[in-house]
């Protein structure tokens, strides 16, 4: 299968290296190849060795979140930014929600 193919099939979901490399094994310098890539904008360098696919083949956006978990990992989605994201009560209309912050040190 195309590399094209593959790399249309992922998406919006970062992938590292070694997963790029195999798709690349048909070629005889696959490093050289993912440089031509992201040349070309085919693939967007995060960081060294994690990847997204460029606007080319992506019709989704890449999930910050996700990526902020691959970047500084272990990390996790506050319950303030949750509740910004999806709206307090966001499945029911009549229902009225409250929510507190407390931090304890």
């Amino acid at each position: 299968m195309d590399y094209r193919k593959k790399l249309k099939q992922l998406n919006a979901i970062p992938f590292t290296q070694n997963h790029l490399l195999g798709y690349l094994t048909d070629y005889k310098d696959p490093n050289n190849k993912i440089k031509q890539l992201v040349d070309k904008g085919e693939i967007v360098r995060v960081k060294r060795g994690l990847y997204v696919v460029g606007e080319l083949y992506r019709n989704d956006a890449v999930s910050q979140e996700l990526l902020a978990n691959l970047l500084y990992g272990p990390s996790y989605i506050s319950m303030d930014y949750a509740l910004s994201f999806y709206g307090p009560g966001s499945n029911r209309r009549d229902e009225k929600a409250y929510y507190h912050s407390a931090l304890t040190v």
